[in-house]
């Protein structure tokens, strides 16, 4: 019995650490950036030679301000997907 809990819980930690490894679908993170940030947002902020983001953390703590700042309720997946985004397609750190 004991040998078996074992099993269970190393088989759920491997699948739970490839689910969470897996990055968000290319159109899932353009979604969520093109809904809620580009009223603001146009590229041209992120391209700017004086940007603020100087790092992928940088990128990601912006990230997590904003959306606190609009009450998106965004948890680690949404916040991740926003950021592959930005990084895929302006930043590429």
């Amino acid at each position: 019995m004991r040998r078996t809990l074992g099993i269970i819980i190393i088989v759920c930690n491997a699948w739970w650490s490839v689910a969470v490894a897996q990055p968000a679908s290319p159109l899932r993170s353009m979604e969520l950036y093109s809904n809620h940030c580009t009223a603001c947002h146009t590229s041209q902020a992120h391209i700017r030679e004086n940007r603020k983001a100087t790092s992928l953390t940088a990128v990601e703590t912006w990230i997590r301000r904003w959306a606190s700042e609009l009450r998106l309720d965004w948890g680690d997946e949404e916040v991740k997907a926003v950021l592959q985004y930005l990084n895929a397609h302006y930043y590429k750190y």
